[in-house]
Formats: C-alpha cells, sequence, structure tokens
C-alpha cells in the first residue's frame, strides 16, 4: 500500500459521461439510458476508508464543457420563449425546473434578469407619465417598487433569480438621476419662453388695441430683445425668441392682420451686422407665408367689413329719412383683390333690422307706449315702401280665426278681439296702411265689425256674428232670402246715388268708374242684408264702407287693393302731375286738359303693383303720352320720394323758422342792432359802444353763441339784415337817438321816399280796381284799396 493509498489501477475508470440531447416537448431532464454504476456506488462506500476511492468519486462529476452544453440547452429553451411568456412564469413562480442544480441555477439568473430588464422598462414607462418629478423621490420610488415586487415574487429567497432581478432593475436609478436633471433644465427652458411668449404676446396685444401704428408696436416689441434674450435677463435663446415672435405673428394674424404684417416685415440688424426681416429669411419662409396670407385674407374681411358697416350707417339715416327707394345694388372691391356685391334687397333688409333694433332703444329712451312706437315705425316703414313685419302679423288672417265655434273660446275671442283692435286704431291713424297689411277678405270682416259696433251699436259677441255672416259668401239659400229685397235694395242705390256727394263721397257728381263703385256697393249690401241688417241701412253701410276703403283723385274712385300709399296720395299725385306737366309741356297743347281734368288710373286694375296710368278725368279709358310717346306713367315709388322731397322741405323750412326765431330773441336779449359802418361793412354791434360782435352756432346748440371782434364802429348807420334801412322805432329804435346827427338826417330822407313810394303804390293799385269795381267807403277808408 504505498503512499498510504491502496493501489488499484483496475478500478480506474475512464469513461466520461456524456448525456446525449433528446427531442422532447417538456423542460423535465431527458431519460438517461440504463447503466450500471455499482463500481460508483461502491467507490463512494470505500471513499470513506480510501482517498484513492475519494478520488474516484471526483471523476464522477460533469466536466466544464458538459455543464456550458447543459445550460445552453437550457437557455436555448428559454430564448424560444417571449419576454411576456417568460414575465408571466416568473411572476405565476412557473419556471421550468430541471434536475441538475447547475442548469437550474443558470436557468433562475436568465429569468430574473429578463424579469428585471422589463421591470425596469415599465417603471420607466411609468414615471416618464405619471411620476410627480416636481416634489417626488425618484430613487425611494424605485427601490420601493422593486422590494414591492420581490417581496412578492415566488423566487424571492432565490439568490439567482434576485441576484439578476435587482441588478437589471437598479440600472433604472442611473437613468432616473439624468433624466430628472434633463427635466428640470427643460422646464427652465419652457419656463422661460413660456415668460417670453406671455410677454411678447400681452406687449402686441396691447400696443395695437390702444391704437399704436402697427409698424411702431413692431419697432417697440424688438427693443425689448436685449433684455429679453440670452444675454439678458430672461436668457432666452435668440433663435427661439425668433419663433416665439413668429408664433405671437400666426395668432394675431386673424385679428390683428397689419399687427402680423408688421411684425414679419420689420427690419432689424442681424449678427453678421445686414438688415433683414423675417420675409427675408429663407429658413422661415413657409411660416412666413402662411403669416401674411393668413393677414391678408383678413385683412380682406375687415375691409369688407369697414364697407359694409359704412355702407349700412348711411342706408339707416336714408331708411329713417324715407328715402330707401333710391337702394342700388352696390359692388366694391376689397383690399385682398375680392369683388362683392350688396344687392338692393340685402340693404333694404339690412336698413329695415337696423332701424326696428334702433327703434326699440328709442322707445324705452323716450318712454313710448307700444302704441306710439308702433305710428312711428309705421310711419317710417311706410315712406320706405316696406311693412312692418309685428304689424303684418297681427292684422293678418282675421276672417280665418272668425268661425261659429268662436263664441264658446275664450281665448280664441280674445285674440280676434285684439286683431280687431289693432285694425281699429291702424285705420283711424292711417287708413292707407290698412290695404297694404289685410286681404279683402280680412277688411270686409273688420269693416262688417266696426260698422256693426259704431253704426248698429251692438256688442262684441254681436258684431262678431254679424261679420261672420257678412264675410260669408251669399248660398241659395240666401239668394232666396235676398230676392225679396233686390227691388228695395236697387231703389235705395238709385237714392243715394242721386243725390249731391255721390254715395257720400264728397264731390258733386258721379265718378268716372261709376259703374265699379256701384257693384262694389251692392255686392256688400246684399251680405248685409243676407246678415239681417234691412236695405236702407244695409246700402248706407256699403257706401260708408266704400268710401273708407276707396282713394278719390279728380272723381275717379282708385281701388287700392295691397297698396301701402301715403295718407296725403291725392295731394302727392296733384304735385307729382304738376311735375309731369312741367317736364312735358306739349301735353297740354297736345290734349287740351288742364291739371285738374287729369287723373290717375291703377295700371292693371287692382293688381297695379303701384303703377299708375295719367289719364284725362271725364274718360280713364284715354290714358295720356309725355313728349317723347311713351305712355304716361305714376309710380307709388316716385310718389313716396314727392312725399320724402316734401317732408324734408317742411322739416328744413320748420328748422330754419325755429332758427331764426331763437336767434331773433338772441339779439333782443343781447341789445344788438344791425348796421353799416362808414365803409359799408355790415356786421352785428351793440349800439352803446359800437363793439362789433359775431356768432357762430354748435352741432348740439341751435342758439347762437356771440363773441367780441375786438373791433369798433366809427359810425354807424341801423340796417336790415339784407341791408335796407330800418325806420324809427322799428328794430332797435330805443338806440335811435343814440346814433350820429348825419345818421338820423339820412333815415329822415330814406324814410320820406318809402312813404313816396307807398302812396305810388296805392294810387296804382286805385286806379286798377277803380275800373273794376266800385269804391266802398266807410268814413274816409276805402275798403278795396
Amino acid at each position: 500500500m504505498a503512499n498510504g493509498r491502496v493501489q488499484a489501477p483496475a478500478l480506474q475508470g475512464n469513461l466520461t459521461l456524456r448525456p446525449a440531447p433528446i427531442q422532447s416537448d417538456t423542460f423535465a431532464a431527458p431519460a438517461r439510458p440504463a447503466q450500471d454504476n455499482r463500481l460508483g456506488q461502491l467507490a463512494q462506500a470505500l471513499s470513506t476508508f480510501s482517498t484513492s476511492l475519494g478520488g474516484y468519486a471526483q471523476t464522477m462529476q460533469p466536466t466544464e464543457e458538459e455543464r456550458r452544453r447543459a445550460i445552453y440547452i437550457a437557455e436555448r429553451r428559454i430564448h424560444g420563449m417571449t419576454r411576456e411568456e417568460q414575465n408571466a412564469l416568473s411572476d405565476a413562480g412557473q419556471i421550468p425546473v430541471y434536475e441538475k442544480p447547475f442548469v437550474r441555477q443558470a436557468v433562475h439568473a436568465v429569468f430574473g434578469g429578463t424579469r428585471g430588464a422589463t421591470f425596469a422598462a415599465d417603471l420607466k414607462e411609468r414615471m416618464t407619465t405619471d411620476f410627480d418629478w416636481n416634489t417626488g423621490d425618484p430613487d425611494a420610488f424605485i427601490t420601493n417598487e422593486i422590494n414591492a415586487y420581490l417581496q412578492n415574487s415566488p423566487y424571492r429567497d432565490d439568490p439567482n433569480f434576485g441576484a439578476n432581478f435587482m441588478r437589471n432593475a437598479d440600472s433604472l436609478r442611473s437613468w432616473a438621476i439624468g433624466y430628472g436633471h434633463d427635466r428640470k433644465v427643460e422646464q427652465t427652458v419652457t419656463d422661460q419662453e413660456q415668460a417670453a411668449f406671455e410677454f411678447i404676446d400681452r406687449f402686441t396685444r396691447g400696443q395695437l388695441e390702444a391704437g399704436t401704428d402697427p409698424a411702431a408696436v413692431a419697432r417697440n416689441l424688438f427693443a425689448q430683445f436685449p433684455d429679453l434674450g440670452k444675454d439678458g435677463t430672461l436668457g432666452v435663446d435668440n433663435d427661439r425668441l425668433d419663433n416665439i415672435v413668429l408664433n405671437v405673428a400666426r395668432r394675431i394674424a386673424e385679428e390683428q392682420p397689419e399687427g402680423a404684417m408688421a411684425l414679419v416685415n420689420h427690419t432689424r440688424k442681424g449678427r453678421d451686422g445686414m438688415e433683414r426681416s423675417f420675409a427675408m429669411d429663407r429658413d422661415k419662409q413657409d411660416t412666413v407665408l402662411q403669416i401674411m396670407d393668413t393677414a391678408k385674407r383678413a385683412m380682406g374681411r375687415q375691409s369688407e367689413a369697414r364697407t359694409r358697416q359704412q355702407l349700412a350707417d348711411a342706408d339707416l339715416e336714408t331708411y329713417r329719412g324715407g328715402s330707401a327707394d333710391a337702394f342700388r345694388d352696390v359692388t366694391f372691391t376689397t383690399s385682398d383683390g375680392r369683388s362683392v356685391t350688396v344687392t338692393k334687397e340685402d340693404r333694404m333688409k339690412a336698413a329695415e333690422a337696423s332701424y326696428l333694433n334702433a327703434s326699440e332703444a328709442l322707445a324705452r329712451g323716450r318712454q313710448e307706449t307700444p302704441q306710439e312706437k308702433t305710428f312711428r315705425d309705421l310711419r317710417v316703414a311706410r315712406m320706405n315702401g316696406r311693412k312692418l313685419p309685428y304689424l303684418e302679423e297681427r292684422l293678418t288672417n282675421i276672417s280665418d280665426m272668425a268661425t261659429v265655434d268662436l263664441i264658446g273660446d275664450p281665448d280664441g275671442k280674445a285674440k280676434l278681439l285684439d286683431k280687431l283692435l289693432t285694425y281699429r286704431v291702424i285705420r283711424q291713424e292711417s287708413p292707407g296702411a290698412i290695404n297694404a297689411y289685410t286681404s279683402e277678405k280680412d277688411r270686409d270682416f273688420a269693416e262688417a265689425f266696426v260698422d256693426a259696433v259704431d253704426f248698429l251699436g251692438k256688442s262684441d259677441d254681436e258684431a262678431l256674428d254679424f261679420a261672420i255672416k257678412v264675410a260669408q259668401p251669399i248660398d241659395a239659400s240666401g239668394r232666396e232670402s235676398l230676392s225679396k229685397y233686390q227691388r228695395q235694395l236697387d231703389g235705395a242705390v238709385n237714392d243715394i246715388a242721386s243725390k249731391k256727394g255721390w254715395f257720400g263721397i264728397d264731390w258733386d257728381s258721379a265718378p268716372g268708374n261709376y259703374s265699379t263703385v256701384r257693384t262694389k256697393v251692392s255686392q256688400l249690401a246684399e251680405k248685409m242684408v243676407v246678415a239681417g241688417l234691412n236695405p236702407e241701412d244695409a246700402i248706407k253701410m256699403a257706401a260708408m264702407s266704400v268710401k273708407q276703403r276707396s282713394t278719390v283723385h279728380n272723381g275717379t274712385v282708385l281701388f287700392l287693393q295691397g297698396l301701402d300709399v301715403p295718407d296725403n296720395f291725392t295731394d302727392l299725385v296733384d304735385e307729382a302731375l304738376a311735375e309731369f306737366i312741367e317736364k312735358n309741356p306739349k301735353v297740354v297743347q297736345r290734349s287740351g286738359l288742364d291739371p285738374e281734368e287729369m287723373t290717375i288710373v291703377p295700371l292693371g286694375g287692382d293688381l297695379s303693383g303701384g303703377r299708375f296710368v295719367i289719364a284725362s278725368k271725364e274718360n280713364p279709358v284715354a290714358t295720356l303720352h309725355d313728349d317723347s310717346g311713351n305712355v304716361a306713367v305714376i309710380t307709388l315709388a316716385g310718389l313716396r320720394q314727392v312725399s320724402a322731397r316734401l317732408t324734408k322741405e317742411k322739416e328744413a323750412a320748420s328748422l330754419q323758422s325755429s332758427r331764426q326765431a331763437s336767434f331773433d330773441h338772441s339779439v333782443m336779449q343781447k341789445g344788438l342792432v344791425y348796421a353799416r359802418d362808414h365803409d359799408g361793412s355790415l356786421n352785428w354791434i351793440d349800439p352803446k359802444s359800437r363793439e362789433v360782435f359775431t356768432f357762430q352756432y354748435t352741432e348740439k346748440d341751435s342758439y347762437p353763441i356771440w363773441k367780441k371782434t375786438g373791433k369798433r364802429y366809427r359810425r354807424a348807420q341801423v340796417v336790415k339784415e339784407d341791408g335796407s334801412f330800418v325806420l324809427k322805432g322799428y328794430e332797435a329804435g330805443r338806440w335811435w337817438g343814440r346814433l350820429r346827427g348825419s345818421d338820423l338826417k339820412q333815415y329822415r330822407e330814406d324814410m320820406k321816399q318809402w312813404e313816396n313810394d307807398i302812396d305810388k303804390a296805392a294810387e296804382r293799385r286805385r286806379k286798377f280796381w277803380g275800373n273794376i269795381l266800385p269804391s266802398v267807403k266807410v268814413g274816409n277808408t276805402v275798403l278795396n284799396d
């Protein structure tokens, strides 16, 4: 037994254990082939007795190559799975189990590292989106999350899994440090840029809204750049500062386009010493072009809006003055080159809407009643040939509401009575407006109701019942009952027709359109008889109703259905005829008619549309022609223009009269006289001091404001404002004696001449009238002098 060990060469084994891989679909260790291990067992047993046997036992351990091969096979199977599958196995405690410890350790280490990497990636995403970097502690947060995972992991006590998990998960700490630093830097830059943006935006908008010239706003803004830029207090990068200005320009381009254009076109010295603007910078060309395009379109819209507003303001004044018939289509070009047309109808609607809106405010300011406001609105609308929408709504469908069931419907009856009250009020205020706001059917019903109340003394319910019957067509039974009254009706019509003031209409003879008027009266009277009225009263009421709804000019009854004619229609027609004759002098020569022998006839009957032909009063069919040979026509629009002109002339005369009265009162209060100096100049002076005064009017006041000129008259001769002399005792007579003696002598001579002129004129009148009329004297007074 040399060397203290048993020498047994025959027992030395040189077999190498090389487990062969087999195909398997599980992660269990492959089955080993049956082998004879008895020698190994024997060696193990004898190792306690011999170190040589122990050495043999060590030869049974796998070699390094075998270890690497086994681990490789396990890792290959692991890497055949997705990370989600690996993570699911790790979290569920289902990592594949291998028989060999070293393989199992390696597998757990791989799974731990993989889970740690995915854990770190998930936590990084959470921290990027949800973590509060302003107040939170990222290192503590990462530590808590790692510990929480390991605490709940099935492999929390496995050093192979845990060590590799922590190593990969812990790498997140270095990222968190860098990310937090970068975020603070980025937040600082963002805060700086936001502060710069807010300042530039507020500064630009404030100055533009204050009315500062856009070019001056741009100059003032860029003068702030040294303080805002990299070397200034705020420390914003210069390129970023330029982008902020462009951002502000883009934002204000819609509402302040001139300001945006000024910002992009403003030239300033660059770092290279060259003068350039944003518009000259090729790198910013796309942004600048977008801003300029937006600004140009906005300026075009604003230009259009300004022109429309100017037009609307002028149209409102035109509408108030009653001259909306002068509206025409208007075409204008905007600043961006677009052609815009505002039609006549659009102008009319806009002016009408503006007037009605202003009317509401005016009524509140004047504390007008609804009726007063309606009358004022109606007057303006009629001057312009328009209808009031709210009044038209209240005066339509009157007869349609009147049914036999109305008596049992309190609400419906109240609404109908309100319409009838409106009808009555409008008819009393403006009879001509009724035709335009009501249909003939509604007028028949309303007139029957009003006449039943006023003429027959019926109650509202009785008058409604009567009006319902009158408004209905006469049926067969009505015709039968009417037949026994027909002769009586004809007699009543003939009787009233024979009287002066035919049908109660104020002229001495029957109208030229006798048959038309008679038919309308007879038809209306027949309906009233069927409704229960006796023939005599029916004829009287019918004639009165026809008169109420008719317009008469020079003996011709005009039925102006649906036309809103002015209440002074006949006067306007006379004025229009006078203008027509003045412009066409050959008409009178050719026709032999005087103006009072002319009248008008609706062109096309009741559907004239506001056009009338000029005709002979005696023969309305014989129409006249102007000097050019065209049919002589007068339009309702033309009559409204005549009315507007006459109204303006009347208002101007009234204003002048009022201003003259105020002026005369002011002169009297100041004690001034109108005088001529030695050089012929004329002025108002103080007769005491002969100081010269001048006066002026303000826009608000009609009373003159007097001022001294600092001059005095050397000689003063009191005269009238037209320069003629003043009699003693007339105008400033109490200052007469204070004038100079030479002036008094001149006055006496002027007065003597004036008296002589009066005597000569009286002598001429006596001589003229004495040849025609005998003189009638009472005492010493000649009455026809």
